[in-house]
């Protein structure tokens, strides 16, 4: 196949990539590693002066900067948001939130240039790789190996806190477990196993029962996506085969931490005694259902939910589900806001992957593990989530413009750049 002049001419006024590249990796990686801990605040701070600085240089080198689709969405959550921040029950909260949200909405502008530009599926593969050994350094960089393998063996305590927390550090290796699982099963790259087994014990160390659970659901995504739904019977056999050395590994001394808070989760649905932790995640929902029911159209202001928890619980703490959160905080409006980007990317990406994109396969088995983990946590305000929905963005703004230059989805162009 060859490029026309037009399309070689545009591939080699495109600036170099590398540096631009780096700087965002190194931005996405420590979002995982440094964001949520003050003692690195600095750096954290450093790698976004470095990100604006890289993006801006960008623009002006291109000339490129028009209005698009995930600037609307955005805007229009951030629009709704301060409206039933103004209806709500304790504003200043609210202000707070909605602070933080404009500086990640900057964020995005920073980043969509970037990966618009540049992104492409051999450099996902070499992001979530790296990101991957890099945060598994640092937990054991944190820990101690010594501490870390014997917190592990022992199950004494949970780990994840000094490193971000719990559930949050056991959803971030399971990402990045499950986007190296598509490479494996779609590529065959098996050396890949190995920071895959390292993500397994970062799950198993943050004893987080969600980001276990993630792992299963993101095979059987991949499989569905590799045969389709007319060859179920492939999917159900590697299914299958993947539950049985489940089982088999669950036995180990390393997930018998696991094993107990998945034991509470299920005495929980039966409704007979569970541990405090599992039982105030229940009341947590359960209330806070009663409290959307309350206040459904535009809720009780963006981040409220600490609000009443506290005169209820006696804990000042959110609610440790994004969809309570949102429809407490948002109500029904501020959360279909919100939860409408993923509905309008699923759906473009869904088309995408219809051409054996393989980039859109990839983004939407991380969305869909996005709104599986927004069970287990507040989400909306992790840059990560940011990150992800800007990757697609840029994936589906990609192929909208090839499909419109070349009248159909599967172009020329689209594949020169190394996107199918």
């Amino acid at each position: 196949m060859q490029m026309d002049r037009a399309e070689t001419l545009s591939i080699k006024n495109k600036p170099k990539a590398n540096v631009n590249l780096i700087i965002f990796s190194m931005y996405y990686i420590g979002t995982m590693i440094f964001d949520l801990n003050e003692k690195y605040l600095l750096i954290s701070q450093a790698l976004f002066i470095l990100l604006i600085l890289s993006s801006s240089w960008l623009i002006i080198r291109t000339g490129k900067i028009a209005l698009k689709p995930y600037a609307l969405f955005l805007v229009v959550v951030l629009i709704t948001f301060f409206i039933t921040a103004l209806f709500g029950i304790n504003y200043s909260n609210s202000v707070t939130r909605l602070s933080t949200l404009l500086k990640i909405f900057a964020m995005c502008i920073m980043v969509y240039p970037i990966l618009s530009a540049y992104m492409t599926e051999k450099y996902l593969e070499k992001l979530f790789l790296i990101a991957g050994i890099v945060f598994f350094a640092w937990v054991l960089y944190v820990y101690g190996i010594t501490n870390y393998f014997t917190s592990i063996l022992s199950s004494t305590e949970r780990l994840g806190a000094e490193v971000s927390q719990e559930n949050v550090m056991g959803m971030n290796a399971s990402i990045i477990a499950s986007v190296l699982l598509y490479f494996v099963i779609n590529k065959k790259k098996y050396s890949y196993l190995l920071v895959i087994s390292m993500m397994i014990t970062v799950i198993a160390a943050s004893g987080s029962k969600k980001a276990l659970f993630i792992i299963p659901l993101a095979i059987l995504i991949i499989l569905i996506q590799k045969n389709g739904l007319k060859k179920l019977y492939k999917t159900f056999i590697g299914i299958t085969i993947f539950a049985v050395l489940c089982s088999l590994a669950i036995r180990l001394q390393m997930f018998s931490g696991l094993r107990e808070r998945i034991s509470g989760f299920f005495m929980q649905l039966q409704g007979t005694n569970v541990d405090s932790s599992t039982e105030l995640r229940y009341y947590m929902i359960k209330y806070g259902l009663i409290w959307f029911g309350e206040h459904p159209l535009l809720g009780i202001g963006i981040d409220n939910y600490k609000y009443l928890s506290v005169n209820l619980f006696g804990i000042y703490r959110y609610s440790h589900n994004n969809y309570i959160e949102l429809l407490v905080g948002t109500g029904i409006v501020g959360s279909t806001a919100f939860y409408s980007i993923y509905l309008f990317l699923i759906n473009k990406l869904l088309k995408l992957r219809e051409c054996r994109n393989a980039i859109a396969q990839i983004l939407l088995l991380v969305l869909i593990l996005q709104l599986f983990c927004d069970i287990a946590s507040v989400s909306y305000l992790y840059k990560s989530t940011y990150i992800y929905l800007i990757m697609a963005f840029a994936c589906v703004d990609k192929g909208m413009e090839s499909s419109t230059n070349k009248s159909h989805q599967c172009s020329k162009k689209y594949r020169i750049k190394g996107v199918v």
